[in-house]
């Protein structure tokens, strides 16, 4: 019997995005397949038979081969951002220049925009970076109340005088901090300088769990 499947409308968007894609950047669909590492017949198949599917595996390792941000194929050409911009998700946690946010909310409440030239620049993968609100003014004026923090998963190797949001011992919450390397132990330091810095002890039981590496802030005004 004849396979008589229609792709659904997702996949509709999703073939003419890629199509839309492909024909300005590549001489050939041969090349774009090689880049991507996919045999052409699957790409051409994909896109110009109806009976084969375009699913969401396929275009989620497409976007991530490309350096696309998830869900790029899937959105309608009206709709969508500049392809110079990526979406890092923002979650609710409110990261504590001072007390600390619940480590344990990891409710995204939306997405932010990007650069994606400053990403590919510093060599990063999109998928470990994320963002969040930060409260307070122990690191003014380098990060201001109310100032979006886009922090780096998988950084958690402590760089002398790098910024960091971690938690300490078992508190349960996520601050962020200046950190220095001393010959006793780890400095937590404060750039608003009316804020004491501590200390925590390399021999100590309490110790520094880093969370990643605060890599970009969108300043709020103070």
């Amino acid at each position: 019997m004849k396979n008589t499947k229609i792709k659904t409308s997702i996949e509709l968007i999703r073939t003419k995005n890629l199509i839309a894609y492909i024909e300005p950047r590549y001489k050939t669909m041969t090349q774009f397949a090689d880049q991507i590492g996919k045999a052409y017949s699957q790409i051409h198949s994909m896109l110009f038979d109806s009976s084969k599917s375009f699913g969401d595996k396929i275009a989620r390792e497409i976007e991530a081969k490309l350096g696309l941000f998830s869900g790029y194929l899937d959105i309608p050409e009206p709709e969508k951002p500049p392809l110079n911009v990526v979406m890092l998700p923002l979650y609710a946690i409110k990261l504590s220049l001072s007390n600390g946010g619940n480590i344990l909310d990891k409710t995204q409440i939306g997405d932010i925009p990007f650069s994606l030239i400053e990403i590919q620049k510093a060599n990063l993968k999109i998928n470990n970076l994320i963002s969040f609100v930060v409260e307070g003014t122990s690191m003014q004026y380098t990060i201001n109340d109310g100032s979006v923090a886009i922090v780096d998963l998988s950084q958690k190797e402590i760089i002398d005088n790098k910024i960091y949001a971690f938690t300490v011992g078992n508190q349960g919450v996520i601050t962020v901090k200046r950190l220095r390397i001393g010959v006793d132990g780890i400095i937590v330091q404060s750039d608003n300088k009316e804020f004491s810095e501590e200390k925590v002890l390399y021999d100590s039981k309490v110790k520094i769990v880093i969370i990643g590496q605060v890599l970009w802030v969108n300043n709020n005004l103070v």
